[in-house]
């Protein structure tokens, strides 16, 4: 502990004390865990002039063939793998290197064996590389310049 409480200095506890410790800090299920205050609260009356109102919503239209045809649905909440790296890298994995056209995923092979497989029909190694054990840190007298 940070300091002596009541003569201790140190907390021992059993695997349950601990676990009903912990527990009481987990918030309940659906509970917001951000809270704003000032001018972001719900009810502050400065709330309409620092947040952007919400768009008003189109009239509704009687004719169904009037309306404009829809976007798809995009989840902002996921990305998919080709955008990540495009953000990131600047890479667009999906342009076809010979025709500049875009590629599609036709599948996606999991399983060790056929993954094998199919780097060996390709010409790749289909064997893991060896991962070099990690280093410690470095030593001090390494860096004793006097």
């Amino acid at each position: 502990m940070k300091r002596a409480v009541r003569g201790k200095s140190e907390l021992v506890l059993t695997g349950l004390e601990l676990v009903q410790k912990l527990a009481v800090l987990v918030p309940p299920r659906r509970f917001h865990g951000v809270r704003f205050h000032g001018v972001f609260a719900p009810n502050a009356k400065l709330r309409k002039v620092v947040v952007p109102e919400k768009p008003k919503a189109a009239p509704p239209v009687d004719d169904a063939a009037k309306l404009p045809p829809r976007a798809p649905l995009v989840n902002t909440y996921r990305i998919d793998w080709a955008s990540l790296l495009k953000r990131v890298f600047a890479v667009d994995v999906l342009k076809c290197t010979r025709c500049e056209g875009r590629l599609r995923v036709l599948a996606v092979v999991d399983e060790p064996g056929a993954v094998k497989r199919v780097l060996e029909h390709v010409g790749l190694p289909a064997v893991p590389i060896d991962i070099a054990p990690a280093r410690g840190p470095p030593q001090p007298e390494l860096f004793d310049v006097a």
